[in-house]
């Protein structure tokens, strides 16, 4: 469509061309003071001109504007889906957060309730005295972590040792 009007602006400046030249002719056979009408004639040619590019600036200066709008709603565009999608990824984010502590909730519970099983069996198993030294025993280990689990990884070392020098 801007095509179309760049084309209809030049017919119309063709036109007014060929009247303007028409009315030149007409006044020169009219007015035999050829020099003088010939520099007037110069004059409004170039006051045209300039008009012409008056307008073109004009409509340069409009389309970067238009040009500048557009970009800035492209932009508004792009950060309002922006927003939106960390939004959603902060909702399914929380949703999975959800799920995974109520399983694991829900693990804990059964291990707590199998440790509780497991627990009742032993001490029903097993002599009063032995229970007490077992929960001593752990009672220690759990004050006391990496000196007992140095203990229990030098002990398996040197168990794994002699199992692999009766084997040679």
């Amino acid at each position: 469509m801007n095509e179309h009007n760049e084309q209809e602006a030049l017919r119309r400046d063709r036109d007014q061309a060929q009247q303007e030249l028409g009315e030149i002719v007409a006044e020169l056979t009219d007015n035999p003071d050829v020099p003088a009408r010939a520099k007037e004639k110069g004059h409004e040619t170039a006051e045209a001109a300039e008009d012409r590019v008056t307008d073109a600036k004009y409509q340069a200066l409009a389309a970067a504007d238009q040009a500048r709008d557009k970009a800035d709603q492209v932009q508004a565009t792009a950060k309002a889906k922006v927003d939106q999608a960390q939004a959603t990824a902060t909702a399914k984010t929380d949703q999975v957060q959800a799920v995974a502590k109520a399983k694991a909730d829900q693990v804990q519970a059964v291990a707590t309730e199998k440790t509780r099983q497991v627990t009742e069996k032993i001490e029903s198993s097993v002599p009063e005295p032995v229970i007490e030294r077992g929960k001593q025993a752990a009672e220690v280990a759990r004050r006391n972590a990496v000196p007992v689990a140095a203990a229990a990884i030098s002990a398996t070392a040197v168990i794994w040792l002699l199992a692999r020098r009766r084997r040679s």
